[in-house]
């Protein structure tokens, strides 16, 4: 994921917690609600993905949490409460940060993230 050249946004989650499991019908609506993105999880239950939630301060923030990836140098938090926030709320929230990094889509609409958005030809995208 950090090598593709696309925008990711990944909800860090634990199939124990209430609040993650609360948000679930939130993360899906998100998810159909903005279109151009890969979106993905990671269940910081599973012992292999416990050290990149910890690397990201994730377990310190609270899940559910959801970053950005590949639109800045560092993942951009769209929420990181440990509450949960519906769709509607964090749908222009997301928008926003997409646009302000000036993100592309590219052929297969899908941003591009801004770094390899430049090393594309105007016509390619």
């Amino acid at each position: 994921m950090l090598d593709s050249p696309h925008v990711w946004v990944v909800k860090f989650h634990s199939k124990m917690c209430g609040t993650c499991q609360e948000f679930k019908p939130e993360w899906e609506k998100l998810a159909d609600s903005v279109e151009g993105l890969h979106w993905a999880e990671l269940n910081v239950d599973v012992k292999a993905n416990v050290q990149v939630a910890l690397d990201l301060g994730v377990l310190k923030e609270g899940i559910p949490n959801i970053k950005v990836f590949n639109l800045a140098s560092e993942p951009s938090p769209l929420m990181s409460s440990g509450e949960v926030i519906p769709a509607a709320q964090l749908v222009p929230t997301l928008e926003q940060l997409v646009a302000s990094s000036g993100a592309q889509k590219d052929r297969s609409d899908f941003f591009l993230a801004p770094s390899a958005a430049s090393g594309f030809a105007r016509s390619e995208l």
